[in-house]
């Protein structure tokens, strides 16, 4: 159902989905127009970085404002022990497949 609506979309057959406006998706869209058109990444590999960078913005910040100097080594260290703790609970499945 998602490919069918993407590809709608990309036809404009139907409207995209609103796009939120909270601080942290504002930089992700941004994060995202940098990885396809500055840096090239594919599609699949921007979906996987926006995931991982999203949940640490929101994890730092929730709904406020978005400030990149309030970020140290050490929260970066701390938000991905926990994302490799939650992983390893995981089946292997729910993670590749």
């Amino acid at each position: 159902m998602g490919h069918l609506l993407t590809v709608l979309r990309a036809e404009g057959v139907i409207s995209p989905p609103p796009a939120s406006a909270t601080p942290v998706d504002e930089e992700l869209r941004s994060y995202d127009e940098y990885t396809d058109h500055v840096r090239g990444l594919a599609p699949k590999t921007r979906s996987h970085a926006l995931r991982i960078v999203g949940r640490l913005l929101i994890s730092r910040f929730g709904d406020d404002a978005i400030d990149f100097a309030a970020i140290n080594p050490d929260h970066v260290r701390r938000f991905f022990a926990e994302q490799a703790e939650l992983y390893s609970k995981l089946p292997f499945n729910a993670i590749f497949g």
